[in-house]
């Protein structure tokens, strides 16, 4: 099965940083990550170890943040589709990494990607959340200037989310996510489930 990673304009922009870092220290990093996926609520690096790091690849704690961040939305996203490391390679490539990071991606993937499928396996919690209700609505925001006065739409969504409990899995974690989003905003979004239902129609 084909990685299920979206290039987006973010992943685009951490990838012009990862490739900044030297292609053996940037290997490490890599290893860390997958040995340390699975633990979702952990960081992969301690404050100390983040200092080191953004000293050695003179990045910000932002900018560190968005590469480790890359690496594990990757990586996370190869195990789920089972993906093979040439296709990894291949996909990211497309997103801006470049070819030698591409290749350490791929290289890293191959040597440990059975035990970090594994380990996500184990550490499941039950199962993935899930989405179990939906509620929007439209609200406009008024703006008055000197100038003009203006009116911008906004759509809040309201999501209901259940993440199922790991000591009983007839019992959910019920959570509430909110999201608002501009006309534009919206419509970005909506292109992006076009994009990934296509991905879906694809592989299915």
């Amino acid at each position: 099965m084909a990685a299920l990673i979206v290039t987006t304009t973010k992943f685009v922009e951490s990838a012009t940083l990862l490739n900044k870092i030297p292609i053996p220290k940037f290997s490490l990093v890599l290893k860390r990550v997958l040995l340390n996926l699975h633990q979702r609520n952990a960081s992969f690096f301690n404050e100390t170890e983040a200092a080191q790091l953004q000293k050695l690849f003179s990045l910000t704690p932002s900018e560190l943040k968005s590469v480790l961040g890359l690496v594990a939305y990757v990586y996370e996203n190869a195990a789920y589709a089972t993906t093979k490391p040439p296709a990894l390679k291949a996909k990211i490539i497309t997103g801006g990494v470049d070819e030698k990071h591409g290749e350490a991606f791929m290289t890293a993937w191959a040597e440990e990607a059975g035990g970090v499928v594994n380990r996500l396996k184990e550490h499941a919690m039950g199962g993935p959340t899930v989405l179990n209700g939906t509620e929007w609505g439209l609200s406009v925001n008024v703006a008055q200037s000197n100038l003009a006065r203006t009116q911008d739409a906004v759509a809040r969504f309201e999501l209901t989310l259940d993440k199922p409990n790991a000591d009983n899995n007839n019992s959910n974690n019920e959570e509430t996510l909110g999201l608002e989003f501009s006309h534009s905003e919206l419509y970005d979004f909506f292109c992006k489930l076009e994009t990934i239902q296509s991905q879906l129609d694809s592989v299915s």
